[in-house]
């Protein structure tokens, strides 16, 4: 490798191969050089940083890691598009959670490397990957999807907090194991139809310490474990396993404690029979703000998500429907959105976008859920 000086960095280029900053990786081949990184690194008093690689003016073509190539499918394409991604990554962690099982250990650096890789890959389209519902993935894999979909909004989450790199990677290491103690319970629990007895409770509570001794009889960071031990803790103190109070929980437990209950909330579980929208998720974390959760992190979803998150349904002042597709940053409770009906119930086919803030296309509530169907229903038939 050869070091590249800070002032040699230009913004909107690339590198051919990873730029590495004491010793961890800062930047992969296919995300473009951003003045918010080259102020981060100045922040650092970082003055060179490290490559086998050169500038491009394109995306340099990757070559998949072979983690990943090791368990895929044969197709090798890990980052075909969206749904395949997520659909890998769930695969190489689904092999994760099965060696925990067993006797067998996790290879650290084999994870922390997958890890970078699920960054680097979900960084390149973020508002995408937000909108794949968890409530889509497979129900006999639960544990696993909502994981990964935790881990996404975690990384959203870092980013909008502006944590250092090599603390996001943990972070979200933290997020993709924090279920990991899930493995040490009998499937019947957790994946038990109706409600858990009592005693079934109380075993589901204990596997953040389960996930932790996991964790640490492998070897992971103490910043990891703690993620893990603590993402059921909550804010007021009535969280468990150890109970603690506001600040009291590590940043890591207050940030999973977040985004892994709104994951929850708008997944499958097999002793809960109801799904929440999103929308209706994200008002139920904000009222538990100060209570069961950070105020801070709960501010920073918002956000991210905004109170109607992307491809939420809703009806308009003007009695028209549309479904959000941008976050407005300067308005959470105003996205931005495309109309799907007039105000007469007719299908609307083109693609032009509007301000939730105008008075006309204010958001007057969700849609249900009968309704959402018979709007894609209208569609289908308008395509036939």
């Amino acid at each position: 490798m050869h070091k590249v000086p800070i002032a040699q960095l230009k913004i909107n280029t690339y590198y051919t191969s990873p730029l590495f900053w004491d010793g961890y990786i800062i930047l992969y081949p296919n995300l473009p050089i951003t003045e918010d990184l080259l102020n981060r690194l100045n922040q650092w008093h970082c003055t060179e940083v490290e490559t086998s690689g050169w500038p491009s003016e394109s995306i340099p073509s990757l070559k998949m890691d072979p983690f990943l190539e090791s368990v895929v499918d044969s197709r090798g394409k890990v980052f075909k598009k969206e749904g395949d991604g997520l659909r890998s990554i769930e695969s190489v962690l689904s092999r994760v959670y099965s060696v925990c099982r067993g006797t067998e250990k996790i290879d650290v650096n084999a994870f922390f490397e997958f890890a970078k890789d699920f960054r680097a890959m979900i960084a390149g389209d973020l508002s995408v990957y937000l909108t794949v519902p968890i409530s889509d993935f497979a129900e006999s894999d639960y544990l696993i999807a909502q994981s990964v979909r935790t881990a996404v909004l975690t990384f959203a989450v870092s980013e909008a907090l502006k944590i250092p790199l090599y603390r996001q990677l943990e972070l979200i290491t933290a997020a993709l194991l924090h279920k990991i103690g899930m493995v040490k319970i009998p499937k019947i629990v957790y994946l038990k139809e109706g409600t858990l007895s009592e005693k079934e409770t109380e075993l589901i509570r204990y596997y953040p310490v389960l996930g932790a001794r996991i964790l640490k009889a492998n070897g992971f960071s103490n910043e990891v474990i703690q993620g893990v031990l603590e993402h059921q803790e909550a804010y007021d103190g009535s969280g468990y396993p150890q109970h603690l109070v506001g600040e009291g929980i590590s940043l890591f437990g207050r940030i999973l404690n977040v985004t892994s209950s709104f994951c929850a909330m708008t997944a499958f579980r097999p002793y809960r029979s109801e799904i929440k929208n999103e929308s209706s998720s994200i008002l139920k974390i904000l009222k538990g703000a100060k209570k069961e959760y950070d105020p801070n992190i709960c501010r920073t979803l918002l956000g991210i998500l905004s109170l109607y998150p992307i491809g939420t349904m809703v009806l308009l002042a003007n009695n028209s429907v549309a479904v959000a597709v941008k976050v407005n940053p300067d308005n959470p409770k105003a996205p931005y959105v495309k109309l799907l009906t007039d105000s007469s119930g007719k299908p609307v086919m083109n693609e032009q976008i509007f301000d939730t803030q105008r008075d006309d296309f204010q958001i007057v509530r969700v849609l249900t859920d009968d309704e959402a169907q018979n709007v894609k229903n209208l569609f289908a038939e308008k395509r036939k």
